[in-house]
């Protein structure tokens, strides 16, 4: 199994202007407060959909930055398509069951093919059996998550992304990174 430990490497993502409380109200009986698993914040305060994790200090490679930079400004901004929720359960070690309740956006070739992209261009091989983008929405207590799911049907939300992000993991002093789309 491979190793999720991504201290002292960095991630891209992109961020998503969207306040969690338009898209869906958590009531707060449901959340799940754990200072190990989100440091007693349950809620995303940044939503993003992550591109690719793992990635050893990128900004020695000033060539591979510019490769981007140029990709992204020929690149229009992404219209990102949310109308599911999901859910997974997971078992934390010491802290117990929860579940993590995502927006999962529609499917999105250009998503897809910019994790690829990544991938390629810093060679990082992707931690999991496939990419699935999602955003993260909150930490909830386990068996919470599915009265959300099933209140959002026939819902549809559209976000304009205009960037992608460069951070070090779990790193909140320095600020990313950006890589801008084109306004065209």
């Amino acid at each position: 199994m491979a190793s999720n430990n991504f201290d002292g490497t960095w991630w891209f993502s992109i961020p998503l202007t969207l306040n969690i409380d338009s898209l869906i109200s958590i009531d707060e009986n449901d959340l799940f407060y754990n200072s190990v698993v989100n440091k007693n914040n349950p809620i995303e305060n940044h939503p993003h959909l992550t591109l690719l994790m793992g990635i050893p200090c990128p900004t020695e490679n000033l060539e591979l930055l510019m490769d981007l930079t140029t990709k992204t400004q020929a690149m229009s901004p992404l219209e990102i398509r949310i109308s599911k929720l999901g859910y997974f359960s997971n078992d934390h070690i010491t802290e117990g069951k929860y579940d993590v309740l995502f927006a999962e956006p529609d499917e999105n070739k250009n998503l897809v093919e910019l994790h690829n992209y990544l991938c390629n261009l810093f060679n990082v091989k992707w931690h999991f059996p496939s990419y699935h983008p999602h955003m993260t929405l909150g930490y909830l207590k386990s068996g919470a998550a599915q009265k959300y799911i099933d209140s959002f049907q026939n819902q549809t939300f559209k976000i304009q992304a205009d960037k992608i992000l460069l951070k070090k993991y779990r790193d909140k002093k320095e600020n990313p990174i950006q890589f801008l789309f084109s306004s065209s």
